[in-house]
C-alpha cells in the first residue's frame, strides 16, 4: 500500500489555484531548470521530513518561488547548474552567463 498525499481546493471567490498553476507553468517556461531543481529539493526536504507546510516545512509553491528567486538574482547559478546537468548527459551547456529567456516581466523581489 502507498500513500498519497494531496491538497483539495474548492472553488469560492478567495480560489487563486488556476491562475497560480498558470504562473508556474509560466516560470517553468522562463527558467528551464526550475522544474528539475524543484524535484530534487521536494525530496530532499521529504527525506528530512520538512516538506509539509502545516508542520513548518516549505510547501512546494514556496520551494517554487524561492528558487526562481535564485534563478532571477544568480545567472553564475545557472550556468554552473546547467553545466552540472549536462556532464551528466555528456554536453557541455554554454550560456554566456545570461539567464531565462524573459525580458524581466513578473520577476519575484
Amino acid at each position: 500500500m502507498h500513500q498519497v498525499s494531496l491538497d483539495l481546493s474548492f472553488e469560492s471567490s478567495l480560489h487563486r489555484g488556476l491562475p497560480t498553476c498558470a504562473f508556474v507553468r509560466g516560470l517553468c517556461i522562463e527558467y528551464p531548470l526550475l522544474q528539475p531543481l524543484a524535484t530534487v529539493l521536494k525530496q530532499f526536504l521529504a527525506t528530512k521530513k520538512i516538506n509539509n507546510p502545516y508542520t513548518g516545512g516549505l510547501s512546494s509553491y514556496g520551494i517554487v518561488l524561492l528558487l526562481t528567486s535564485i534563478l532571477q538574482r544568480d545567472k553564475m547559478f545557472q550556468t554552473h547548474i546547467m553545466n552540472a546537468f549536462a556532464r551528466t548527459s555528456g554536453r557541455k551547456h554554454e550560456r554566456g552567463g545570461e539567464g531565462g529567456r524573459g525580458g524581466g516581466g513578473g520577476e519575484i523581489e
